[in-house]
């Protein structure tokens, strides 16, 4: 399996930053919650939601599931 990675960017593109890379994982569907310093993320691979904070360190599964995680919604 691929490395799964999320990058940043200035707003024109530029300036292109790994925040988290793992060796393995398929992210999709990343919510930034800016004010608390924290991103949330579905991993379909690892089946799980999971966060970190915004510098992509002290990331953790916040939940498990025993089928593939598509997404994220809210209320």
């Amino acid at each position: 399996m691929t490395a799964s990675a999320i990058y940043r960017a200035d707003l024109d593109g530029g300036n292109i930053e790994d925040v988290l890379i793992t060796a393995v994982g398929e992210r999709v569907s990343l919510a930034l919650d800016v004010s608390g310093g924290k991103m949330y993320w579905a991993d379909r691979v690892g089946r799980s939601i999971q966060r970190g904070d915004l510098a992509g360190d002290d990331f953790e599964d916040l939940l498990k599931h025993e089928r593939a995680t598509i997404g994220m919604g809210s209320k």
